[in-house]
């Protein structure tokens, strides 16, 4: 597990109140559809552009849906 880093909270809610239209759209569309098992995958990264997102938001969902 990977420590808790307090240095970084304020960044990481700065990065959250700041996202852009592209992580907006994702998460959105992860919280509806409701991944109840995505709490319990602990840390993976999978990184996907902007233009990725917001051109192929299924294909995106459907990698990360393999991923669970």
């Amino acid at each position: 597990m990977i420590p808790y880093r307090k240095d970084l909270k304020a960044v990481t809610r700065d990065l959250r109140k700041n996202m852009t239209d592209a992580e907006k759209l994702l998460w959105s569309e992860i919280r509806s559809k409701q991944l109840k098992d995505f709490n319990k995958l602990g840390l993976r990264v999978k990184r996907y552009s902007d233009r990725e997102v917001l051109k192929n938001i299924n294909d995106v969902l459907e990698d990360i849906y393999k991923l669970l």
